[in-house]
């Protein structure tokens, strides 16, 4: 196996790069890759720290680089689940602040749910629901994930994070609007396997009615599950996962490079949100998972910043 990988900046420092530079040192490395050795051998794609935001055409609409835990713009939840198939009980005491990073820890623990109903997971979820919240623009969260091994073998991984935006109730027509009928918006999910390596997910739900998703599977997979060229480290080097959410089209970015596109009307139903959305950070547990079987815990999604920004007066979206 060869391996052709871009450098990873260690600096704090937003670094811009384009994603035609970007794309262009994927296809120089694929190149070089089969230039030299044939069919058949493998692109490491590395993580960057890149910033959308840092585009000219754009200014910061707020930024958290997790200095501290602000109450400001965060609330970590506590002692709440989130329906009956995910297999984890969210605990506040399973986020924290550490050398500049938030950290949602996920591990096997026994805990109770209103002391009648029992988990042997829990883990950790932040929300900027009525405190941070915004109508278009660039949305970006740049992480480590959890490992994709955690789980057993013949499972797809059973740990679940998630980065996503979703209406803030005090602004969507009508107020405290229904699931999916405002939207959700998936940055990032992971993971399914590919390959030679695992893919994040990028999905938008709608709906024109309250808990009748008309989602039809359609969703943005990056590496493609076929992918026999690229390998990808999510668990050991940060990752930039964005999205550009305009008046007529979503388009999700990982490190830069364009992955995925929805356009309103296609299909004829699908609408773009018009209202703004707040953030969500967790990590779920599949409805497979097992304490008893799976291995890979405690594992952790670390958070090295998050960022959103607006287009200057001159540039719309």
């Amino acid at each position: 196996e060869f391996a052709c990988s871009r450098s990873s900046p260690v600096s704090r420092q937003r670094a811009f790069r384009t994603p035609f530079v970007m794309m262009w040192l994927q296809r120089r490395c694929k190149v070089l890759c089969v230039a030299i050795f044939g069919v058949g051998c493998v692109a490491t794609a590395s993580g960057t720290n890149i910033s959308m935001c840092a585009d000219p055409k754009w200014t910061i609409s707020f930024e958290d680089t997790f200095n501290f835990f602000d109450n400001n713009n965060w609330v970590a939840l506590n002692n709440v689940t989130h329906g009956p198939t995910e297999k984890q009980l969210y605990i506040s005491d399973n986020v924290r602040v550490e050398n500049g990073t938030l950290i949602i820890t996920t591990k096997k623990q026994v805990a109770w749910y209103n002391a009648n109903t029992r988990y042997n997971f829990t883990s950790g979820w932040i929300e900027s629901k009525s405190k941070r919240f915004q109508r278009y623009g660039r949305f970006e969260v740049r992480a480590k994930l959890p490992s994709p091994s955690v789980g057993r073998q013949g499972k797809w991984p059973t740990a679940w994070p998630a980065h996503w935006l979703m209406p803030e109730p005090t602004t969507s027509v009508p107020p405290n609007v229904c699931w999916p009928v405002g939207g959700e918006i998936d940055i990032m999910e992971a993971y399914r396997f590919t390959k030679v390596s695992s893919s994040v997910l990028m999905t938008y739900h709608w709906a024109k009615e309250c808990n009748k998703d008309l989602w039809t599977g359609l969703q943005g997979k990056w590496p493609e599950p076929n992918d026999t060229t690229t390998k990808v480290d999510w668990d050991d080097e940060f990752h930039t996962f964005g999205i550009e959410w305009s008046r007529d089209k979503i388009e999700w970015f990982v490190d830069g490079v364009l992955r995925y596109s929805r356009q309103a009307g296609s299909p004829p139903s699908l609408f773009i949100p018009s209202t703004p959305f707040y953030m969500i950070l967790n990590t779920a547990m599949e409805p497979w998972s097992e304490a008893s079987l799976d291995s890979g815990l405690p594992t952790e999604h670390v958070i090295d910043r998050v960022t959103w920004c607006i287009p200057n007066a001159a540039h719309t979206v």
